[in-house]
């Protein structure tokens, strides 16, 4: 997972299967920072000035690479998102929006829930139900308050945040298609 730090900058951040977070130079491809991170980072996504990075153990966390830290294996703040590993993360404007999962009689499910937190105060400000289990998430290009949420079984859900009950649904039909 490789994600620049903003459209013109020269390095990137990158998680792997090790337990670090490296801050990598694009152009001559040298580590320039490593920061412990534990427990292992799933999804990253860079927005103007933080990195924000999931993990397996549930929880959201901020990284502010311009700031030399040791605080939470290299994290300015972080917060439970969800009760099992994050799945994706996206971030507009001053929300950070999360899809992750859960856990039903011991068996990993996707969390239906959607959860909203402010980037700000990195606090939850409110969630809501895509009931068929969200696997992909997006943030449309020019609505900012507008996310697109796909299942894995083909069910599509374009929803306003600010206004949640008023989203479109819309299903995919995969007959014939092999």
């Amino acid at each position: 997972m490789v994600k620049e730090l903003a459209p013109g900058q020269k390095e990137g951040s990158t998680a792997g299967i090790i337990a670090e977070l490296l801050t990598i130079n694009t152009t001559n491809g040298a580590v320039t920072r490593t920061i412990p991170c534990y427990p292992q980072i799933l999804r990253l996504h860079a927005t103007h000035s933080v990195v924000l990075s999931g993990s397996s153990d549930g929880l959201l966390r901020k990284h502010d690479l311009r700031a030399a830290t040791k605080r939470d294996f290299g994290s300015e703040a972080s917060i439970r998102a969800h009760q099992g590993s994050i799945q994706a993360i996206e971030a507009s404007g001053n929300w950070i929006y999360t899809i992750g999962w859960s856990s039903r009689n011991g068996r990993p499910i996707p969390d239906p829930l959607v959860k909203i937190f402010d980037s700000r105060n990195f606090k939850a400000m409110s969630s809501f139900t895509f009931s068929a289990g969200p696997s992909f998430l997006n943030v449309h290009p020019k609505k900012s308050t507008i996310l697109v949420l796909t299942s894995n079984t083909g069910v599509v859900n374009i929803v306003d945040v600010l206004n949640p009950a008023s989203g479109e649904f819309h299903q995919a039909s995969f007959k014939g298609v092999r």
